[in-house]
């Protein structure tokens, strides 16, 4: 799914739901993710690089010099602790519905990885009508509940079959007083592009346009405001403002953090798995924070900017100030973020503080 393709972030789809969830919440404008799926969602579980869990690349992609390499095991390894595992030493309930490509051996589906209740398919993508793959990438696609594999009903859609049972799930344990956490991974916004008629008759003038031109749209949308960059909404009325929008950058690894520091959780590990690669986004918005906190966060990827790897090799990283420069002490990257992004590369001939 990209950037655009919501109805709050400039889609042509209006969609209700997440359009009312977003008007109730604060909003990102500058919220990034990996280029892929994969290494993606082992971030937004773990809170840690992908390459430390295990997933430094999907593993369709793999090339020749990854395979069999640590930090490219093609799913969750023993470095890994998800947020359903720490949740689950905080007395939580953990549900999860939808997509799992992070691994379909024992010790890697979520049943393992903290989830008490899980139903998942566990390949990349499949067919949203029908239990059969999409691509020749895969002969057979696999759906698990807990350890078990199983099939699907005969009047399955994907993400009404998701949805219902995580609901299922949240609704038999309503009334024991416990906390929950749920983490619904919809299929349908992966390849490949299948909905109910109900909601694709809606749009049929608007696609009359044809291809050519929606494609130059969305080519323009997201050259300008898309690349890694995807959409995010965080609805929590205690401490976040309804209607607070930010353009400070955020990624993926922040979202483990953030969502802890929300549930008052400290993970309990006391080992190097307690680290996370991010921080908590809620200073943004508390209104108990009247700056920025993370104006010297620090913690830069260079590959997220583009930096050539020989560049980004000689030293060590620092953030001087998160929105316009960041320096190696041998060049400084100045990032200007309006209207566009624009990065300019050039030699460092002093270095102060902002």
């Amino acid at each position: 799914m990209g950037f655009s393709d919501t109805s709050p972030y400039g889609g042509e789809i209006f969609t209700l739901n997440i359009a009312s969830l977003a008007y109730q919440s604060a909003m990102f404008t500058n919220f990034h993710v990996a280029p892929t799926c994969t290494p993606t969602r082992a971030m937004l579980l773990t809170g840690r690089d992908n390459h430390i869990v295990g997933v430094g690349n999907m593993k369709e992609l793999l090339a020749d010099n990854q395979f069999g390499e640590r930090g490219y095991e093609g799913g969750l390894n023993s470095r890994a602790v998800t947020i359903a595992t720490i949740l689950r030493a905080a007395g939580y309930h953990r549900y999860m519905a939808g997509k799992w490509p992070l691994g379909q051996t024992k010790e890697r589906l979520p049943a393992s990885q903290g989830f008490e209740e899980s139903v998942v398919l566990g390949e990349g993508g499949a067919d949203n009508w029908e239990k059969k793959s999409y691509t020749p990438k895969y002969n057979a696609v696999h759906f698990y509940e807990g350890f078990n594999e199983i099939d699907l009903p005969a009047d399955f859609y994907s993400s009404k079959f998701y949805t219902d049972r995580l609901l299922g799930y949240i609704d038999k344990n309503a009334n024991d007083g416990k906390p929950f956490f749920g983490y619904l991974a919809f299929q349908a916004v992966h390849q490949p592009p299948q909905a109910p008629a109900e909601f694709t008759k809606r749009y049929v003038w608007t696609y009359r346009v044809g291809w050519s031109a929606i494609k130059q749209m969305r080519y323009h949308i997201m050259t300008s405001e898309g690349g890694t960059r995807a959409p995010l909404v965080i609805r929590y009325p205690k401490k976040v403002a309804v209607g607070e929008r930010t353009d400070t950058f955020a990624y993926v690894l922040d979202v483990v953090p953030t969502l802890l520091d929300l549930a008052g959780v400290t993970p309990q590990q006391v080992n190097e798995l307690a680290t996370f690669g991010g921080r908590s986004m809620i200073p943004l918005f508390c209104r108990r924070f009247k700056g920025d906190s993370r104006q010297q966060r620090g913690v830069l990827r260079p590959s997220l900017l583009g930096i050539p790897q020989c560049i980004a090799a000689t030293t060590s990283w620092y953030a001087i100030c998160h929105r316009f420069a960041i320096s190696n002490g041998t060049f400084t990257i100045s990032v200007l973020t309006q209207p566009r992004r624009t990065i300019f590369l050039q030699p460092t001939l002093t270095w102060s503080r902002p």
